[in-house]
């Protein structure tokens, strides 16, 4: 099996030129947590997610982890007065730039293997043909072929 036996050809992507607050409203109305980011040409230009935003917005006890217990946190004004501070800025200051990326003939277990170590906050992986996007492979394109799944 290969990319192209698992990808999903339905794509949406979002344009470069777009701004944070209109790919976040995208992310709740398609329910996806990330996208692929096309120039004007229809090049991959980078990936979008949701996760993304975070680092910018939430406060460093938080993004640190080393505090458990933050139910007492005062901070939530900050985080809105943040996230709409940031709703007019281009997405390109957030989005991951050169994500990897598969062709149509990478095998599923290549594909597999990317998207298991991929250390960022995003679990697409798209594949590219002739410098196009022809499909985007989510962890669940890895087993939804799976005939009844193992029995």
């Amino acid at each position: 099996m290969k990319a192209k036996d698992i990808m999903t050809t339905a794509i949406t992507t979002l344009p470069l030129q777009c701004t944070v607050g209109w790919a976040l409203r995208e992310c709740a109305r398609k329910k996806f947590q990330a996208f692929p980011v096309l120039d004007q040409e229809g090049g991959l230009r980078g990936i979008f997610s949701i996760m993304m935003v975070f680092p910018s917005i939430l406060p460093p006890y938080i993004l640190s982890g080393e505090l458990s217990q933050v139910t007492f946190a005062p901070d939530l004004e900050e985080v809105h007065q943040k996230l709409a501070a940031l709703r007019n800025r281009p997405i390109e200051g957030l989005m991951k730039t050169d994500p990897p990326t598969v062709s149509p003939e990478t095998s599923y277990l290549a594909c597999a293997t990317i998207l298991l170590h991929v250390q960022e906050h995003f679990r697409i992986l798209p594949v590219i043909e002739s410098k196009s996007l022809v499909g985007l492979i989510a962890p669940w394109d890895l087993i939804k072929n799976t005939e009844d799944y193992g029995h």
